[in-house]
């Protein structure tokens, strides 16, 4: 299976650091409100970098919950848009 994750960078606001890090999906909200120190139902954060195999799927705004949603469906779904239990 094709490695997922993606870079993520809080919006620093004028005078604040800006932080940023690497997540691998699906993304565990606790680690990622404790690393990046936003909520993850915040507006404050955006992706800059993707490596996904639905990387079309993806964009600066997708939250961290869709995120997730398009993972599980990439793991548990095959070319043929079957349901794959595992």
């Amino acid at each position: 299976m094709q490695e997922t994750r993606v870079l993520v960078e809080t919006r620093g606001t004028t005078g604040e650091e800006i932080t940023s890090y690497w997540f691998d999906l699906p993304i565990d909200v606790a680690e990622f409100e404790e690393k990046l120190g936003v909520g993850a139902e915040s507006t404050e954060y955006r992706i800059i970098e993707k490596v996904l195999p639905y990387a079309d799927e993806v964009h600066e705004h997708t939250s961290v919950y869709q995120l997730n949603e398009f993972d599980f469906m990439y793991r548990h779904v095959d070319a043929d848009g079957d349901m794959v239990i595992v």
